[in-house]
């Protein structure tokens, strides 16, 4: 097993004079975190759902294989103001001992903030990304596993002290996903960047991972011009409609004239404010378990609200999910499908294919590993596309252009690889 070295270091943002102010400023750390925990709990009723986070690896040590959060979503639609707890290493001391780190020296902390302040620090400060894992959960489900966290988040000294190879940031809340008896086994997550495996395997979610992207791009976009003496006609060339919301929302330099056009610019194109943070808003329903058709219809409904990169996104991960539940739901969901090719006894792996023309024919080839025995084999045959000039159709309908030699598909098209029983599909699907 490799040891993992991550972990959270408290007040990194400036050394501590002495012991004496360490302690004393620790100590008001936990009293602000207790307090805001507090207010977490008696706002139980309006919680509706659950996600795990994980801040991006970043290039040091501590942050080697991200850091996992616990996001709590309620009733109000508004994701800034989510309560989120982080479970990190409680040290006296300024320095963390690698030794302790390692052999479970130091106790856990709870840190309680909501998302808009993590989102600070991980996506602003430090310039990583937010990954975004839905936890889907029956209302006891739920309750139950609210009781199990909420009484450690109240008493961290019944968990066992922190460790970086398994009782960290993702183990414990997957212990208390483990405790309330939501998984397959009783093996704790280890690595946080690898969580998503983990509640796949589990069957916690039926979602792909959501993410909210860090802005350090646009940030030295924006660096390498005098924002404040731009015109709102030249800012509105120079960024995307995405772009300028976040400045509006994130630079303090914009003048009363800035802000204005800006803000006027916005209002007619009737934007989503919530995309300048890469946010994917889900309805409180998306995060429920389903156990009847008409769970399922409606969470089809609701997904057609998305955007089509999303949507098609959640399809193509919805596909590669072998089970009665995934496969329930695919069944009224409505999109096209065609199976253009069956495979039996081969596995293709996924993006390992091409897609080329070739004598006036559309042909798909890949290496495929036989599942009988060790060894590749190439699979080689055209796809029943009707080619006229460069439009390419399908059962009569247009999905793409010849560009270059290659089929280059409608924005709401996408080829799948996928499980079929013992099939390997390949499929086109459409919204």
């Amino acid at each position: 097993m490799k040891w993992i070295l991550s972990f959270l270091i408290l007040f990194s943002q400036a050394a501590l004079a002495n012991q004496d102010e360490f302690k004393k400023d620790l100590e008001q750390f936990i009293h602000i975190h207790k307090t805001r925990a507090e207010f977490l709990f008696a706002q139980r009723s309006e919680i509706t759902g659950l996600e795990i986070i994980v801040a991006d690896r970043a290039n040091n040590m501590a942050s080697r294989f991200g850091h996992a959060l616990l996001r709590f979503v309620d009733k109000d639609g508004l994701w800034a103001n989510d309560i989120v707890i982080s479970f990190g290493a409680l040290s006296d001391t300024e320095k963390l001992s690698l030794v302790k780190g390692v052999f479970g020296g130091y106790p856990i902390l709870p840190e309680v903030m909501t998302l808009h302040e993590y989102w600070s620090r991980y996506t602003q400060v430090e310039s990583r990304d937010l990954r975004r894992y839905v936890l889907n959960l029956d209302k006891k489900q739920l309750d139950h596993f609210l009781d199990i966290t909420f009484e450690y988040v109240k008493n961290p000294e019944k968990l066992k002290n922190y460790t970086f190879t398994k009782n960290n940031c993702v183990g414990v809340i997957s212990k208390f996903l483990i405790e309330a008896g939501l998984t397959v086994d009783d093996k704790q997550a280890i690595v946080p960047t690898r969580v998503h495996n983990w509640l796949r395997k589990n069957n916690l979610t039926i979602y792909p991972e959501l993410v909210m992207k860090n802005p350090s791009l646009l940030e030295k976009k924006i660096s390498e011009i005098q924002l404040p003496a731009m015109k709102t006609e030249e800012l509105i060339q120079k960024f995307s409609t995405q772009e300028l919301a976040y400045i509006y929302i994130n630079k303090e330099e914009l003048s009363f004239n800035q802000i204005k056009g800006i803000s006027s610019y916005l209002n007619e194109l009737k934007f989503d404010i919530d995309d300048a943070f890469s946010v994917t808003n889900l309805s409180p329903l998306q995060y429920q378990r389903c156990h009847s058709l008409e769970c399922f219809r409606n969470f089809n409904k609701l997904e057609q609200n998305l955007k089509k990169e999303e949507q098609l996104n959640i399809i193509s991960f919805r596909l590669k999910e072998n089970n009665d539940e995934q496969r329930l739901y695919l069944a009224h969901r409505e999109f096209q499908k065609w199976d253009l090719i069956r495979v039996q006894g081969l596995h293709i792996n996924e993006g390992k294919y091409k897609l080329t023309l070739k004598n006036n024919k559309i042909h798909f080839s890949a290496n495929a590993i036989k599942t009988e025995q060790a060894g590749t084999q190439k699979v080689s045959t055209p796809l029943q596309f009707e080619i006229n000039a460069k439009t390419i159709t399908l059962l009569g309908e247009e999905v793409g252009q010849i560009k270059e030699g290659q089929l280059i598909l409608k924005d709401n098209f996408r080829f799948v690889l996928h499980e079929d029983g013992e099939e390997q599909v390949f499929s086109l699907i459409k919204i």
